[in-house]
């Protein structure tokens, strides 16, 4: 029987990501075949469905021929048994994901996203999918607040993608952008004591030339000296405090540069 399949794909900052304690989660591993040809991706799923308290409720084995379209594709699926599973998987079992999804309810909407927290190699990338029964939900879709970067074109955070290509050498700059750049500094200052944001009423007194919108980051004690940095138009973080400094960092390296300097300050008290 033709499906079609209706979903918008959205990457969600880890500082973001809901209470997942309290909810059931499938662990998925998935496999595909790259050169079926025509239009079409071949996909092998085994899925081991936990309930919230932990309960291994069933396990299930699908056979999915996708489209390559991206937000509406076709989508033929069939369950399979066990034996058929074990059978097929290793033609794909060189090119595969593993994951966990959790099915969340979404407030003020009637659709449901699935929330994939991907493992191994891939740690460290969430992404939720919402799918609609028709395009005019599709486009009424107005995303929650803890979503991210809208990725539903971006055919790198494909499932198939990922499991030929591996992670996009710039998710760091694709994971957070804009409006979820406040958040994550919310993050950095709840995570580290050496981390706060400029403007009036900032934690630093020598921060007073940075805004709300830039991220101070001090060195022993809040007496101690102090450099701020705001994100550039490269979308990488930069010195906004001293023009001499031309080094910049993505999320990731800026993250390591706040660990470096936290240690230094743990090694200063310790004197």
């Amino acid at each position: 029987m033709k499906n079609t399949e209706i979903e918008r794909k959205f990457l969600v900052p880890e500082a973001n990501l809901p209470n997942l304690s309290q909810l059931g989660y499938s662990e998925i591993i998935q496999g595909y075949v790259q050169n079926i040809g025509g239009n079409f991706i071949y996909r092998l799923r085994q899925s081991i469905n936990f309930s919230a308290n932990l309960e291994n409720v069933n396990t299930t084995y699908f056979q999915t021929i996708k489209g390559k379209g991206a937000m509406v594709r076709e989508e033929y699926e069939i369950e399979l048994s066990k034996d058929q599973f074990s059978q097929l998987w290793p033609l794909c079992k060189h090119m595969s994901i593993t994951k966990k999804r959790y099915e969340i309810a979404l407030e003020n909407q009637t659709a449901h996203g699935y929330l994939d927290v991907y493992k191994n190699d891939l740690k460290g990338l969430y992404t939720v999918e919402v799918e609609f029964d028709s395009i005019e939900d599709c486009h009424g879709f107005v995303k929650p607040d803890w979503f991210g970067l809208e990725v539903t074109e971006d055919f790198r955070y494909t499932n198939f993608k990922l499991a030929v290509s591996g992670m996009p050498d710039n998710f760091r700059n694709d994971k957070i952008e804009s409006a979820e750049y406040n958040q994550y500094i919310d993050y950095l200052a709840l995570k580290y004591d050496n981390v706060c944001r400029g403007g009036q009423g900032a934690k630093h007194w020598s921060s007073q030339g940075a805004t709300e919108k830039d991220v101070i980051v001090y060195e022993r004690g809040i007496r101690g000296p102090a450099d701020w940095f705001y994100l550039n138009s490269d979308g990488r973080f930069a010195h906004g405090g001293y023009s001499g400094y031309r080094a910049t960092y993505d999320y990731k390296e800026f993250e390591e540069l706040i660990i470096k300097i936290k240690e230094r300050n743990d090694s200063w008290e310790d004197k």
